[in-house]
């Protein structure tokens, strides 16, 4: 997973590679997402807590970062994600937690998620009827 030099880096990221010359501010929100990131090649931390790294991204950009993410999972760094994406985030979660109103309405392995309750607490409602629970929406 280690890449050495700022080569390797834009090699990973061409899009950063062909805007290298242009402030970092300058950048699109998913260029400065992957300007963040691109350290994470480098030197893979130990741990790595991310709130919604994917928020407000082109979906090739998303692609990319969860792409890092499952390699970083699979290189040893431990990961702590808070993710609306839920179809993404189960492509690289062992163990899943709902969040309803700020607190844990449910945690346990992937391989226990239901469709029925992840719908529940994405949309605050139980699935197929359309009323909204007394738990709140997925996420506070």
């Amino acid at each position: 997973m280690y890449v050495a030099g700022r080569d390797a880096v834009y090699e990973r990221f061409a899009g950063l590679a062909a805007r290298r010359r242009v402030a970092a501010g300058s950048l699109s929100g998913g260029e400065q997402q992957l300007l963040a990131l691109a350290p994470l090649l480098q030197r893979p931390p130990k741990v790595l807590i991310a709130d919604e790294p994917s928020l407000g991204l082109a979906p090739r950009v998303v692609d990319d970062v969860f792409r890092l993410l499952v390699e970083l999972r699979e290189a040893g760094t431990g990961l702590l994600l808070v993710e609306e994406k839920a179809a993404e985030i189960l492509g690289v979660a062992d163990t899943v937690a709902y969040l309803a109103q700020g607190r844990v309405s449910w945690c346990g392995p992937r391989s226990e998620v239901r469709a029925d309750r992840l719908t529940e607490a994405y949309l605050g409602m139980a699935a197929g009827d359309g009323e909204p629970t007394t738990k709140g929406a997925g996420r506070s």
